[in-house]
């Protein structure tokens, strides 16, 4: 679902949360290459949508997320988009949610 969804279905039994993660390298050369900007302004915009990313996550929770309310976190720097599917797909198989 997004920013939130965690927060908002965590009352769902038959839900699946899960966090995708990467290191802040990996996440600024992202932002350059998306946006055509400096590694210093990417790293600022990367900070600050993450502080904005965490106070919508927290508001929704009403409590400061951690990990542990995750089912699934994810580090995208060392799998590819297909691996992540597959994981998520098959999480979901063995929660019996497909």
């Amino acid at each position: 679902m997004g920013r939130g969804g965690g927060a908002i279905l965590k009352d769902i039994p038959n839900s699946l949360h899960i966090r995708l993660i990467a290191p802040i390298d990996f996440r600024v050369n992202g932002v350059v290459k998306r946006h055509q900007v400096s590694k210093t302004e990417a790293k600022r915009l990367t900070l600050e949508m993450d502080k904005k990313r965490a106070q919508l996550r927290d508001e929704f929770a009403g409590k400061h997320v951690e990990d542990n309310d995750y089912d699934l976190i994810i580090n995208c720097e060392r799998l590819t988009t297909e691996n992540i599917v597959d994981i998520i797909t098959k999480a979901a198989e063995v929660r019996r949610l497909v």
